[in-house]
């Protein structure tokens, strides 16, 4: 069986091991625990009627979408496989010779790719490393627009003053940032000499 993970709708198509699809119309199932019931329910009706011992689920890795789901299917002792979003790009074409994209498509050529045997089993991680997966991840994110905003910062310092860094090595330190919000405009400092630069905004009692 293939689903295709999505945000609030998921969808599943399953086929035998001969790649011949079992049911008349895919399963289309929310992302809840209703949801879940109710794909355990298509999934029971189907082995029954067509006389099933054995079934592999697979999707592909779509972070908190597809996790919860693989981790709720593997509690009732379900086999959950993983498979690769680029070997089912490439394997679209094999079911219609054609490269179009719809949920209940994609679920049918991730049943065709499990059938292949182009997939890899899935594990449960701990609750601690789901953490920590999960902490990496948001400070890969924040690093990465951190260095992003000050990247456009330099740019703007570059455009407005080309001769700031003969003055601020490093436009992070405390004086920088003092000048820079002092002067966020060119206007503000062109008419100044280096005294009034100096002594611009201090308070009447630092002399």
């Amino acid at each position: 069986m293939g689903i295709d993970i999505a945000k609030d709708t998921h969808v599943a198509q399953a086929t035998n091991f001969r790649g011949i699809v079992l049911s008349k119309r895919h399963l289309s199932f929310s992302y809840t625990i209703e949801g879940f019931e109710k794909l355990m329910q298509w999934v029971e009706g189907i082995g029954q009627k067509n006389c099933l011992k054995g079934l592999v689920i697979g999707m592909e890795p779509t972070e908190r979408y597809g996790f919860n789901l693989a981790n709720w299917l593997s509690t009732k002792g379900i086999s959950m496989v993983m498979v690769n979003p680029a070997t089912t790009k490439r394997n679209k074409e094999n079911r219609d010779n054609c490269q179009s994209k719809n949920d209940p498509k994609d679920a049918l050529v991730i049943a065709d790719v499990i059938n292949r045997g182009f997939y890899y089993e899935y594990s449960r991680q701990a609750v601690v490393f789901q953490r920590l997966r999960t902490i990496m991840s948001d400070r890969d994110y924040w690093v990465t627009n951190s260095v992003r905003l000050q990247n456009r910062i330099i740019r703007w310092i570059d455009f407005h003053f080309p001769e700031y860094f003969s003055v601020f090595k490093d436009w992070t330190c405390k004086c920088s940032m003092a000048t820079l919000r002092e002067f966020i405009f060119i206007m503000r400092i062109i008419d100044l000499n280096s005294c009034a630069v100096v002594n611009h905004g201090r308070w009447p009692s630092d002399g």
